[in-house]
């Protein structure tokens, strides 16, 4: 198994910043149920479907009952509070990702670009495009 795939399946021990050494209150399991408390006073809850070691992100997937799945990535440093909310990761993890219309994508990116291209300036400093998109953001017919 590749690294990254044995971490979302297994679980993953995170090195402990002061000491450089693993540390078993710092591992992150696949498929467990857990509520985190944020350093900003959020509470969510969720099931671990990933945490990467590179950006110290915990990601998890939110609870739903649409088929949509939501997701939320949470960055290590910003957790305050972990509470385990089952003793054991759920049975048979679901890591497949949905898939992502790209169509629907650019589409959306071209509306965008298309709905904002009217409103560059042509000849004017950077000063004068930003002073005129604050401006154009409080008025309704701009």
């Amino acid at each position: 198994l590749g690294q990254d795939r044995h971490h979302r399946m297994y679980g993953v021990e995170q090195q402990d910043k002061s000491t450089g050494s693993g540390s078993s209150n710092n591992i992150w399991i696949i498929g467990l149920r857990v509520r985190l408390k944020t350093s900003f006073g959020d509470e969510i809850e969720g099931e671990i479907f990933s945490f990467d070691t590179i950006t110290n992100c915990v990601v998890l997937k939110e609870p739903s009952t649409s088929p949509k799945k939501s997701f939320r990535i949470i960055k290590h440093s910003s957790i305050k509070e972990v509470h385990a909310l089952s003793a054991t990761p759920s049975a048979g993890v679901d890591l497949e990702l949905p898939p992502v219309n790209i169509n629907r994508i650019r589409a959306r990116e071209e509306g965008i670009i298309a709905s904002t291209r009217h409103r560059v300036g042509v000849g004017v400093t950077s000063e004068a495009q930003d002073i005129f998109n604050a401006l154009s953001k409080t008025c309704l017919v701009c």
